[in-house]
């Protein structure tokens, strides 16, 4: 019994599927991305933008790119070599040529395109290649969330990425004593402070470092502690409120002039009429505003201005 061929990575994974290929450190993967995506531009007559190729580190990519650049141009210029009837394989091609030979055969193989006309299509995509859309996982999101900032809801100039390394701290180190040196006072404070750029590059990994979440997390659900803690709060609100409004505002009218009742009373307002607004009983809420009313009856208005200080819910300097 004859085993089964072996499947060609490059020639035999489906392109309008979905794929899946696993390879271990140096064993080609980047090889082959370059040479499917040349296999997607040359027999799929794809354009290159609208192929999008992913990978993980802006080396790779670069590299990627280089390498789809340099599979094109080959393609190009076997294409403009090609006579009718030449072979699929030639003993004397490298690997790579081998590879853009028997994809040039395979499309002018069933006739729908000229030599000429192939060729043109390669050079076009080999000058388009600046357009491809080889990128980093983070770069890629960047670029959908830039081109559809309305759709996605995000600023139409979005920030970008910037690590935080050595090379970044001493550029922006750079920029901030250019900056800043043409003014005695500033450019002699940085060099007291940091003596040079160096010194001052060394220093933006303390000045920049994340700032510690004030106050620390609390143990456990955050969410229970916040609706226990409130549950606690209306419960207390409901069996004493009353009676500490009631002697609140009686202090108030045996020493209105120490205490600004307005200011005083339109806080404790707002917070009565939110609890009301979160659970208090009916019963409180009426005997609150029927308090509310009274009190409004009673402001005075303020000296020389004419304007009436509000009970419940404005201060003296939002009044105009």
């Amino acid at each position: 019994m004859s085993a089964a061929p072996k499947a060609d990575a490059i020639l035999d994974t489906p392109l309008r599927a979905r794929s899946l290929i696993e390879a271990s450190a140096g064993t080609g993967k980047t090889y082959a991305l370059a040479a499917l995506f040349a296999r997607a531009v040359i027999v799929e007559r794809l354009r290159v933008a609208q192929i999008l190729a992913v990978t993980y580190t802006v080396a790779a990519t670069q590299e990627l790119h280089e390498r789809v650049r340099l599979r094109l141009q080959q393609a190009a210029t076997l294409a403009r070599q090609w006579r009718d009837g030449d072979p699929a394989e030639v003993e004397s091609d490298s690997a790579e040529a081998a590879l853009l030979r028997r994809l040039i055969h395979v499309v002018l193989e069933d006739g729908c395109e000229s030599p000429t006309a192939l060729r043109v299509r390669l050079q076009r995509a080999a000058r388009e290649m600046d357009l491809a859309a080889i990128t980093t996982i983070h770069g890629f999101c960047q670029r959908v969330l830039a081109e559809h900032a309305l759709e996605a809801a995000q600023p139409l100039l979005a920030a970008g990425l910037v690590p935080g390394n050595a090379a970044q701290r001493s550029a922006l180190a750079v920029a901030l004593w250019r900056g800043r040196s043409d003014d005695a006072a500033e450019a002699d404070f940085l060099q007291r402070g940091f003596g040079d750029i160096d010194g001052l590059a060394n220093a933006l990994r303390d000045l920049l470092a994340p700032e510690p979440l004030l106050p620390a997390a609390p143990a456990g659900d955050a969410c229970a502690a916040r609706d226990d803690a409130w549950t606690a709060l209306q419960a207390e609100f409901a069996a004493s409120g009353v009676r500490l409004r009631e002697e609140f505002n009686g202090a108030m009218r045996q020493d209105f002039r120490t205490i600004d009742r307005a200011r005083y009373v339109g806080g404790s307002g707002e917070v009565r009429e939110d609890l009301a607004e979160r659970g208090e009983s009916p019963e409180n809420e009426g005997r609150y505003r029927e308090e509310r009313g009274r009190a409004d009856e009673d402001q005075p208005e303020r000296d020389g201005g004419g304007a009436r200080w509000s009970t419940f819910g404005e201060r003296p300097w939002d009044i105009h």
